[in-house]
Formats: C-alpha cells, structure tokens, sequence
C-alpha cells in the first residue's frame, strides 16, 4: 500500500477552516475537541486499550495448551509484536510533537508528519507479517490437533480448506488493515497536508 498517497476523500468530510497565519495553524494543531490531530491522538490510545485486551485474552487461551513446539513458534511473535508497540508509542510521540510545535511551524510539521507516515508503514508491514505469523500458528494447530481427527478419506479435503482459509484471512487482514489506517489516521494526515501547503502558498504568495 502506498501511505504517501492515501485516499484524499478527506475533503468529503467536514472541512477544516484555512488557518490564515502560522498562529491560527499553531491553535489548530493544540485544539483540544475535534481537530485532525487530537482525532488521531483519540484513536491510537483506543487502539492502544484494544490491543492489550485482545492479547491478554488471546495469552489466557493459549495458556491452557501443553505443547513445546507451539511455545517456540509464539517466541517468534515477540519481536513482531515488539515492533506494533513501537509504532504506536512512535504515533503518540509524534503527535504530541505536533502539539507542541517549536517556532519553526512549517517545517516542525512537515517533519512530524513525514514521520508519522514512515511509523504508518512500519505498523502496516509489522502487523501483516504477525498476522501471518498468527494464521501460521493457527494452521499448525488445525493440523495438529483437528486434521488427524477427519476421516482419512476426507484429510485431504480438509487440510485445503485450512490452507484456503488461512490465504483468504490474510487477504482480508490486508484489506481490513488498509481501511483501518486510513481511516483512523490517513484520513486526517490528508487534511493536515493539505492546510500545510495552503498556509505555505499563502504565505509564499504574500
């Protein structure tokens, strides 16, 4: 997916209101209601909150299952999973950054924002490889646990249902995934963009 250029339905939205000096682009990134960036500040710690729910949950199951093959392929999710929780402390980061913008407005937020959408892609490239590697567990369990279970005359029908299963989830995670940030922070990345280079036309035509 190409995140320097995600969907600029944005303008579809409400729109936000041209800032005319640096000063008025400086009160509308420390908005504290609904401005793109207290949006996106919303949006990553629900995130946040969700994720650490879900991998609990999903901990407390696996927790119950004796088997020292699949404990060696969980300890492979680590740095995965050490790489979403980087990126998403990264995002908290630079949107704090972009509230507390220094003197230099233009290029500070041309700057955090560039690097909000470097963190976009790490996120999106750590979250499908863990995704794979999840349907990779999840396979090897159905395999394991499920297949030996299945009549003989029907294991091969049934190991292709698990193989299908697991290419079609990975589809539908890359297209869920692609939704999802653009919808949580694309969306809003555009807006900012687009106001950033109005004020510096404006300012270049004064």
């Amino acid at each position: 997916m190409d995140f320097d250029h995600l969907s600029s339905r944005w303008h579809q939205q409400s729109p936000l209101t041209i800032p005319q000096t640096a000063e008025d682009f400086r009160a509308l990134l420390a908005e504290q209601s609904k401005s793109p960036v207290t949006q996106m500040r919303q949006n990553i710690w629900f995130e946040i909150g969700t994720t650490v729910v879900v991998a609990t949950l999903v901990l407390a199951l696996l927790y119950g299952i004796r088997d020292t093959r699949l404990g060696q392929l969980l300890i492979w999710l680590l740095p995965l999973y050490g790489g979403i929780a980087y990126c998403y402390f990264g995002i908290v980061d630079v949107l704090r950054g972009l509230q507390t913008a220094t003197d230099a407005l233009a290029s500070h937020v041309a700057r955090q924002l560039r690097q909000l959408r470097q963190l976009m892609w790490l996120y999106y490239g750590a979250t499908m490889l863990s995704t794979l590697a999840v349907l990779g567990v999840l396979s090897y369990l159905a395999i394991q646990y499920v297949l030996p279970h299945v009549p003989r005359t029907g294991q091969t029908k049934a190991l292709t249902w698990i193989i299908l299963t697991a290419i079609i989830s990975a589809g539908v995670t890359h297209w869920f995934c692609r939704y999802h940030i653009q919808n949580f922070y694309g969306q809003h990345l555009d807006r900012l963009e687009q106001v950033l280079q109005e004020l510096k036309e404006d300012e270049a035509a004064a």
